[in-house]
């Protein structure tokens, strides 16, 4: 979201504050919410919901990953399923568009023919990171870590020892601003994707539409 030329990103634990902070003091027309659909606190216009998983089959937490029975899409206003995901409908899929190096420079993907490449991330699905840097001829070897994993001066060791005779190391972009730029080398890079959606115009005009007449409000 940081890079999307006019968007302020903010932290705040309590969202109904934040959204409030974003419209009063920064003059948001749209706050987007992340994570927030079992957030009842606060009033949407619109809930999107990226299923990533056949969520018929799943269990709740602690059992499995879901934190509410599948009925709960109910309330969704727009379901988009990922690639894998089956449901139908609105699909969704993320596609690698470049490589980004220390400098903040883009290369082509190109660049991947014939290398050897250490992946290391802290992500939920570590193979499909890996399989997208293969599908552009990349020798993969995946060093996978815990999803937001905070990597400590001991995982960059590890990963230094791992990384002898790799010409790169590739990482998202999500771990990379979580990596001591200290320790970063010129092999290092990160893989920029794209999510492509299917129906995007349709839920852009269903956005747009809000904005014009949106609020932000409490609620219970």
């Amino acid at each position: 979201m940081a890079r999307i030329s006019g968007t302020d990103v903010i932290k705040s634990p309590d969202r109904v504050q934040g959204a409030l902070f974003a419209k009063k003091e920064l003059g948001a027309d749209l706050v987007l919410l992340d994570d927030g659909f079992q957030h009842r606190r606060i009033h949407r216009d619109l809930d999107i919901v990226l299923v990533s998983g056949d969520v018929r089959t799943g269990a709740l937490l602690p059992a499995g990953s879901l934190r509410e029975p599948a009925d709960a899409l109910k309330r969704a206003d727009i379901v988009i399923h990922t690639k894998g995901a089956g449901g139908g409908g609105i699909t969704a899929e993320l596609v690698p568009c470049s490589l980004i190096d220390p400098s903040g420079s883009r290369e082509d993907l190109a660049v991947l023919q014939g290398r050897s490449v250490l992946a290391v991330c802290g992500i939920a699905r570590p193979a499909h990171f890996s399989e997208m840097m293969g599908g552009f001829g990349a020798r993969v070897e995946t060093m996978a870590f815990p999803d937001h994993h905070r990597f400590s001066p001991r995982d960059m060791e590890a990963i230094g020892e791992k990384a002898r005779g790799k010409d790169l190391i590739v990482t998202t972009e999500k771990d990379m601003v979580r990596l001591d730029p200290r320790l970063i080398d010129g092999r290092w890079r990160a893989l920029r994707v794209e999510m492509r959606v299917s129906a995007m115009d349709a839920i852009v005009r269903e956005i747009e539409g809000i904005v014009k007449g949106g609020s932000i409000s409490r609620q219970g």
